[in-house]
């Protein structure tokens, strides 16, 4: 019956179940409410009086949800997805299932497909999953990997860090590095370099500049960032206490 279709619970009196009903006499009401009782369909609210007739019916009742048919997505989980997806998460939530099952079934098919052999950045990864390269910046990717229990090793993805800005007179080894904080002391040391070829008495081969949020994610992974020379050991910032590779941070007071 229609009118017993609901999305959320609602309350319904006898007598609006008996005029929707028009039943041809009282047992077949009866009848009817008690077989929808024992269907989940309808539930009694116990504090309704009894409506005084033989066998008694209670005068009000709830109608509860209608419960989704979820057993095809439950044979799906169990044999249709990629052995290497966990599927404990969206087989106690199945609604979510239901939500996610598009983006689960391209991964899957990805999986399937063995295209991990060459390894992936980030956003390149995304796209070739699931067609949107902001799919893990978004929030979607990351929260359906924890789902399946992979991670982002699994996909064989590689992060990327933003781009360190630096100027080098030349490429050679053995070079003095300066690491700058502040943008402007950056620029104005770099116009001074293209026109001289010694700072405070010393040959400077790099400015680098290190100021900024980004840029300190860009420090940690500093060998993807940048070209060779600047990574040689050798290399020593302008103190000559520390070396290259901890990159130390300076700034670069009276520099002017």
């Amino acid at each position: 019956m229609k009118f017993l279709q609901v999305q959320r619970k609602r309350k319904i009196s006898l007598e609006e179940i008996e005029k929707e009903l028009k039943p041809s006499n009282y047992l077949d009401l009866y009848q009817f409410v008690m077989k929808k009782k024992e269907l989940e369909i309808l539930q009694v609210i116990k504090s309704s009086p009894l409506n005084g007739k033989r066998p008694s019916l209670h005068t009000s009742y709830w109608i509860m949800p209608e419960k989704k048919d979820y057993s095809n997505l439950i044979k799906e989980l169990h044999y249709h997805l990629h052995q290497k997806i966990q599927i404990g998460y969206y087989l106690a939530n199945l609604n979510q299932y239901e939500k996610d099952r598009e983006a689960v079934l391209k991964l899957s098919h990805f999986l399937t497909g063995n295209h991990l052999e060459i390894p992936a950045s980030l956003n390149e990864r995304a796209f070739q999953v699931w067609q949107q390269e902001k799919f893990f910046q978004l929030g979607s990717g990351q929260r359906i990997l924890k789902n399946v229990g992979l991670l982002l090793t699994d996909l064989n993805i590689y992060q990327t860090a933003e781009p360190i800005a630096y100027y080098s007179r030349h490429k050679n080894q053995q070079q003095n590095v300066i690491i700058i904080e502040n943008k402007d002391t950056f620029f104005t040391l770099r116009k001074y370099l293209i026109e001289n070829s010694t700072l405070f008495g010393m040959d400077i081969g790099t400015l680098i500049y290190g100021g900024g949020k980004k840029v300190s994610k860009a420090f940690s992974e500093f060998e993807l960032s940048v070209e060779p020379y600047l990574v040689d050991s050798s290399n020593r910032n302008l103190s000559s206490i520390k070396t290259c590779h901890e990159f130390r941070a300076i700034t670069v007071e009276n520099s002017l």
